[in-house]
């Protein structure tokens, strides 16, 4: 084996684990009912909602069509009908939802995205009562997982916007047996080249 063969495999082994720890920006169309879908390695992970600002493709969402907005207090807030940002995250058989405590529907989509990245958040588990939750939030995989980001809402068709997510690793991601057979087999070309030289050396 060359020697620029061997450090190939050491380098390309060495990005792939460093590659794994980049975050990966979730965009979630509202009309989608299946959610979108990606599979996330072992590890603790963080869920932050952006916006376009921050390279999303959306800032919020309406359940309701054209992006109906009626029934607003005087600031915007606890509309009857408008802007949300809630959202689910689905893996290994559990839905959980994660919202606002108080109003969730807001005038402008750009109102609601504020509200969502700066208040506490509850969440809800398989539709069950509601509890306080981290923001930005937290969820830990024992192994790797696919993991479902949407909407709970019926119809979908009619829904206007999106979310979309920052999911970020908190920990390193556990690295692949592939990743680890480059570096092995890079390691092991290292100490073989190492131990011919020495044998020519000695010959000398």
């Amino acid at each position: 084996m060359r020697l620029s063969a061997i450090f190939f495999c050491i380098g390309f082994g060495g990005a792939a684990m460093a590659s794994s720890a980049h975050a990966s920006i979730v965009n979630y169309d509202a009309t989608n009912p299946a959610g979108t879908t990606i599979i996330l390695a072992a590890g603790t992970y963080q869920v932050q909602l952006i916006g376009t600002a921050a390279g999303g493709a959306y800032d919020a969402w309406d359940p309701w069509s054209g992006g109906t907005v009626s029934g607003c207090d005087g600031t915007g807030a606890n509309c009857a009908q408008g802007w949300t940002d809630r959202f689910t995250i689905s893996f290994n058989g559990n839905t959980t939802q994660y919202l606002l405590p108080s109003s969730s529907y807001f005038s402008t989509a750009t109102q609601a995205l504020t509200a969502y990245t700066t208040s506490p958040l509850d969440q809800q588990v398989n539709g069950g009562p509601s509890t306080p939750a981290p923001n930005p939030i937290t969820f830990s995989l024992a192994a790797a997982t696919p993991v479902t980001f949407g909407v709970a809402d019926f119809p979908y068709n009619d829904n206007t916007g999106g979310v979309s997510l920052d999911v970020t690793p908190m920990t390193s991601a556990v690295p692949e047996p592939s990743t680890w057979a480059m570096l092995m087999v890079g390691f092991l070309g290292l100490v073989g080249l190492a131990n011919r030289r020495k044998s020519r050396s000695q010959l000398a």
